[in-house]
């Protein structure tokens, strides 16, 4: 393993290489009351993102999407632009032989007195300009490897069983968290009435040490390889610093695998075998309810030109197609699996700018997927021979068993959506070892979904992203996103065409990941959340000190469709920048939340004139999208009340006064806020928690 290790970092030494990576959907539920709607967002161990849209109860759906964060007070003016969506396009041409050619001057028979370049001179006899000093061609090596291995802590109380059915829509093995789901009397999807947070407790965080709890171990691995040709010249006004003109051309291959294994007691973790697709009930028998596993194979083309200095940049236009056939399974009961199969297209074009270590990327994007969901039951032989015609990519088997019930497959859903995006990037790596970058983009998707004989769900729905990542394998994995999604959905049931019902909601998610954590580390992040949305009563965290390992933490706030309408009226319009100014300065007078605004610890009315002037602007802006989304509900144009709902998310995420000026005009009965925390050694925490004492002070 050393030596792959440093035959690879000898190449990144050599040639310039970055990555094209692309995740897919996935799934979740999420309930259709009139003034309950909301888009629950999973984010997955892996980084891949997803929401779920359109499905409520026990029932299954979703689309993925991708994306991310850190804070971001300065790019006020990037609103239209600065998106990225979590595709990160890759490229780079290496020479590493192209100057050899230079001392190819020697052998010019009919000039006496040309050694190398010194009868340079000499030429202008022959009354012609020279165009380039050497034209050459080089192999291009594109090659990438990551993996990860995460063990979470699910406390002495999980209940195993009930794993098995919270995520029925598992699409590409990314929907991994822990979303509970059920009905209740508001039919809206979400569970108010478990582990509600009361308002007189203290939220803290715990330490488990109870090593006979149930515990899931998180692996993953992708690897993805290519090689192709690259070409160019070294013009000659370039040719005395280096620079020149290149391109290339180089397909890609690759594949990924993603498991989840669950088990009681923690030495039992070090007894697991290695999951592996089950194809009959023996084998199915080896897996624990609620486990997991996705695969996929996943291949492209991409192909950059532009200029450059030396060998080891490139600064142009670039373009890359590639496609992605994935298949995830999940034990969802002793005798039942549930298999999705879906295949996506990508086509990619970007601006770049990169060299070995650097590189900038403003890319846009256009992507269409297809996947298929159906529930096996392993006791009917013909539904094992229809589940395994399904992996080989064939489902009329299980389509047609699927219509009777009784012969063991159920046709859980099918669906197909288009979505296009734009952003901008920069990342800084280390050539197939190790990479970190910072993202931000917005992504607009269209999906259509079938539940036989129950319904037909059309959802229009815009992500904003904010993303931080670290990824390979040198590297502490590490993520921070910010994200928010307006969505509106259409859904027309089939047994009554006539019962056809719109909805529309707003979701904001954050989330914070790391494989090596400290208490300091994680009081640092959650200062950084609340400088973006503020709630920091509501959110405040006791978290004790020294090593923690590995934790994922999460906030996820979802307005409904009540709290969008509210924010609609005209009365709310005219509120927004009511009682801005004494929050600016009550929080502006600690001196650690002004250096957190401000970078300094001084100058009070400097930094508040500051903060005033950004948030107004920003309030601004979300006022004139509220309008805009007024007129697309009442001309019916879901495309853009989406987009401009999104947009009204990225203003609200450019700190914590505008967050919680529109917040507070969505109403009490419009928010809700969900809070989760898990890692290795802690004690699993998932709350809705009440915003009394944030309404009340409004």
């Amino acid at each position: 393993m050393k030596n792959i290790k440093l035959f690879f970092l000898l190449l990144g030494l050599i040639y310039n290489s970055q990555a094209f990576s692309h995740g897919g959907g996935g799934g979740g539920e999420v309930g259709i009351a009139d003034v309950e709607f909301h888009i629950p967002v999973h984010i997955g161990f892996d980084g891949h993102v997803e929401w779920g849209i359109g499905i409520h109860g026990d029932e299954h759906g979703g689309h993925g999407g991708h994306g991310g964060h850190d804070d971001h007070d300065d790019h006020d003016d990037h609103d239209d632009h600065d998106d990225h969506i979590g595709r990160h396009i890759l490229g780079g041409v290496d020479d590493p032989d192209s100057h050899d050619d230079h001392d190819g001057h020697d052998g010019h028979d009919g000039h006496d007195g040309h050694d190398g370049h010194d009868g340079h001179d000499d030429h202008d006899d022959h009354d012609e300009k020279k165009l380039s000093e050497v034209l050459f061609f080089a192999p291009v090596i594109y090659g990438g490897f990551d993996r990860f291995e995460h063990v979470v802590n699910l406390g002495s109380n999980f209940n195993p069983n009930h794993a098995g059915h919270d995520d029925h829509g598992h699409g590409h093995g990314d929907d991994h968290g822990h979303h509970h789901v059920a009905k209740n009397n508001d039919d809206s999807g979400m569970e108010d009435d478990i582990d509600i947070f009361p308002v007189d407790e203290k939220l803290s965080l715990e330490t488990n040490l109870d090593v006979n709890s149930y515990f899931k171990r998180i692996k993953a691995w992708n690897i993805s390889a290519g090689a192709g040709l690259g070409l160019g010249t070294h013009p000659a006004s370039m040719a005395s610093w280096g620079g020149g003109i290149n391109g290339h051309l180089v397909p890609t291959i690759g594949k990924s695998v993603y498991t989840e294994r669950i088990v009681k007691g923690k030495a039992n973790l070090r007894n697991l075998t290695k999951l592996r697709v089950p194809k009959s009930q023996e084998e199915l028998n080896s897996w624990n309810v609620g486990e997991a596993m996705s695969y996929n194979v996943h291949g492209g083309i991409a192909f950059h030109a532009g200029l450059g200095w030396t060998i080891f940049t490139l600064t142009g236009p670039g373009y890359a197609a590639s496609g992605e056939w994935t298949v995830s399974l999940k034990k969802v009961a002793d005798n039942k699996i549930m298999a999705m199969i879906g295949k996506s297209k990508v086509h990619s074009f970007m601006l770049a700018s990169g060299m070995t270590l650097t590189s900038l990327h403003a890319s846009a994007f256009k992507n269409k997927d297809e996947n298929f969901g159906f529930l096996f039951d392993f006791t009917k032989p013909e539904a094992v021979v229809a589940y395994r015609d399904l992996l080989k990519g064939k489902i009329k088997a299980a389509q047609e068993l699927a219509l009777n019930v009784a012969d063991g497959v159920n046709w859980v859903k099918k669906g197909r959506s288009e979505s296009v995006g734009k952003g901008v990037s920069f990342s800084g790596n280390i050539p197939f070892l190790a990479k970190g970058s910072r993202s931000w983009g917005e992504m607009q998707t269209l999906s259509k979904e079938l539940e036989v004989n129950k319904k037909k769900v059309s959802s229009h729905v815009t992500m904003a992203t904010d993303e931080m990542r670290t990824d390979g394998v040198l590297s502490f994995h590490k993520k921070r996103f910010f994200y928010f999604l307006g969505g509106m959905q259409k859904t027309k049931y089939l047994k009554d065409p006539s019962n056809i019902r719109n909805n529309y909601a707003g979701t904001f998610k954050w989330l914070y990941q790391n494989e090596k954590t400290s208490g300091k580390k994680l009081r640092k992040e959650f200062s950084k959340l609340t400088k973006r949305i503020g709630l920091k009563e509501n959110v405040d965290l006791e978290i004790p000190a020294g090593d923690l390992g590995f934790v994922r933490a999460s906030v996820e706030i979802q307005i409904n469709q009540g709290g969008v309408q509210n924010l609609l009226t005209e009365k709310s319009l005219k509120n927004y920048s009511k009682n801005i100014d004494s929050s600016i300065e009550q929080v502006l007078s600690i001196p650690s939340e002004r250096k957190a605004f401000c970078k300094t610890k001084t100058f009070f009315k400097v930094c508040k004139k500051i903060v005033k002037r950004r948030t107004l602007k920003s309030i601004k802006k979300g006022k004139e999208l509220l309008a805009k989304m007024k007129e697309y509900l009442s001309t019916n144009q879901p495309k853009k009340f989406s987009k401009s709902l999104a947009r009204l998310g990225r203003q609200m995420m450019k700190n914590r006064f505008v967050f919680e000026a529109f917040l507070s005009q969505a109403g009490r009965g419009g928010v809700k806020l969900m809070f989760e925390l898990q890692g290795e050694a802690i004690k699993p925490i998932e709350k809705r928690i009440k915003l009394d004492k944030f309404f009340a002070k409004k």
